[in-house]
């Protein structure tokens, strides 16, 4: 059996790996408070969205596949909870001591503790079977249609009534039949548990009865030891059964923590008054959105402010005042489209976006503190990497970068960098206070640039929204000297 809940064609994880950036785009992005939020707590919870935020689906099949599977976990929350605590539950009592397989056991006690956790996994998976029962109505989306038919499918009143007759064989109440050959010397070989048939009325022609006296103890030790032998095939059997089932239940378990993170996250967003929406695919460049909001900023208590975004071009240049919100929109860019290629909802009324074939940032950083690098040096060296890790159709976002150095020298390879990357059909976000380098691409490449700024009232407060505007030729600093000093 398989799950199938995020993908249709692969189990959790997936065999696409991690990309190289993790740890730029969580500190960047301010990922890892956002998986915190999912989590609430759950080890599990953190792990599996973790990985899901950071591995963008490219498809769009299967970016649609994983959201009617979320729209279905939104309308019956409790019902997937509900799931979710089952295996849960069904995978810590497998975690008992006394229920541990050990290369020091006996085949005998592995075999009695694989019985053991044998009997309760049955019964987990009959609470499974009924679920599907119940809910088989509840959930429209392919996925969890796959998941509830291949439940009643494969776990039927015939599964479990064979699956009882056996493990009634197993506990050997009318003692335990051992088939074995006998070598031409007369030695016996081949020793295996046989299948005891009652009603079968199997007769021998001669039943001789060996009876081993309890003062026998090299006789009680050999036949101890032919126990063993045989149960050893048997024993390898059951410890696969209890694995299988086992990795079945952990698959559904990693597979449902993503969900789960997600209705976690949208219960603190309904309960903070933020929006949500399932976004849409768009079949060209272009970035649509109504109210898009960084979700740290909400989610950590303060009031944030949303941005409405409409553009077309390949590169969109945000300039304007200090402390005015541009960092913060960048944020919510980079964020929501990780969010989009993941399958989940964003945090605005609205959103559309195209699918971009990897998200790269490129970050202010602190001073080197192991002085390998300077600054600029270390700017430059972030940039080759990305470049060797780029792909046609990317998206890269860059946040006052080349600033330092001098404003000319800065401009000019701000200017050489973005017009490669453009060439290349990769998509530029680029927060800059490098006056020449964003009224260049106004003069020359206005058609294919957006430019935006972050607004500015006449007494100089900042709204923090982003409006469209062209390149400004000063931060305003002015504005932060006059409230620090005056």
């Amino acid at each position: 059996m398989k799950v199938h809940l995020l993908a249709r064609d692969e189990t959790f994880p997936s065999s696409r790996p991690l990309p190289y950036n993790v740890a730029e785009l969580k500190t960047d992005l301010c990922l890892t408070p956002l998986i915190n939020f999912m989590a609430d707590g759950d080890e599990i919870i953190r792990t599996s969205t973790g990985i899901a935020l950071l591995s963008p689906l490219t498809e769009r099949c299967e970016i649609l596949y994983r959201q009617a599977v979320l729209s279905d976990c939104l309308q019956n929350s409790e019902k997937v909870r509900e799931l979710y605590a089952l295996v849960q539950e069904a995978l810590l009592s497998q975690e008992q001591p006394h229920w541990q397989f050990s290369v020091l056991q006996s085949v005998t006690a592995q075999f009695n503790c694989g019985l053991l956790r044998l009997k309760s996994l049955l019964e987990i998976l009959r609470k499974l079977r009924a679920f599907s029962e119940q809910n088989a109505t509840h959930f429209q989306s392919e996925g969890f249609q796959s998941f509830l038919s291949d439940q009643r499918e494969n776990l039927d009143h015939e599964f479990f009534q064979q699956s009882d007759d056996l493990v009634q064989q197993l506990q050997f109440k009318n003692g335990m039949l051992i088939g074995a050959c006998l070598s031409k010397t007369g030695r016996s070989f081949g020793h295996n548990l046989l299948r005891y048939e009652p009603a079968s009325g199997t007769q021998w022609d001669s039943e001789p009865d060996y009876y081993v006296k309890e003062s026998d103890v090299k006789g009680i030790a050999d036949l101890l030891h032919r126990r063993e032998i045989a149960m050893s095939d048997s024993n390898r059997i059951m410890v696969r059964a209890v694995s299988y089932i086992e990795d079945y239940l952990r698959s559904l378990q990693r597979e449902l923590a993503f969900y789960v993170g997600c209705l976690n996250l949208q219960e603190k967003l309904t309960e903070r008054g933020l929006p949500t929406c399932i976004p849409t695919i768009s079949p060209t460049k272009q970035w649509v959105s109504t109210n898009l909001l960084e979700l740290n900023v909400g989610l950590s208590g303060e009031k944030p402010v949303g941005n409405n975004l409409s553009l077309s071009q390949d590169c969109c240049v945000i300039t304007g005042a200090d402390l005015g919100g541009k960092t913060t929109f960048l944020k919510s860019i980079g964020q929501s489209q990780l969010m989009l290629q993941c399958g989940m909802f964003v945090a605005a009324l609205q959103h559309q976006a195209p699918i971009v074939h990897g998200v790269h940032t490129h970050f202010q950083r602190e001073e080197d503190r192991e002085l390998i690098y300077g600054k600029f040096e270390e700017e430059l060296s972030r940039m080759s990497g990305i470049i060797d890790h780029l792909h046609r159709e990317a998206l890269v976002l860059f946040d006052e970068s080349f600033c330092s150095t001098n404003e000319r020298e800065g401009s000019e390879i701000a200017w050489q960098v973005a017009k490669a990357l453009l060439a290349q059909d990769i998509s530029v976000f680029t927060v800059t206070h490098l006056y020449p380098f964003a009224q260049r691409l106004y003069d020359q490449e206005a058609a294919d640039t957006a430019f935006l700024c972050a607004e500015r009232l006449a007494d100089g407060t900042r709204t923090k929204r982003i409006v469209v505007g062209p390149p400004q030729r000063t931060s305003f600093s002015q504005d932060l000297y006059q409230e620090v000093f005056a």
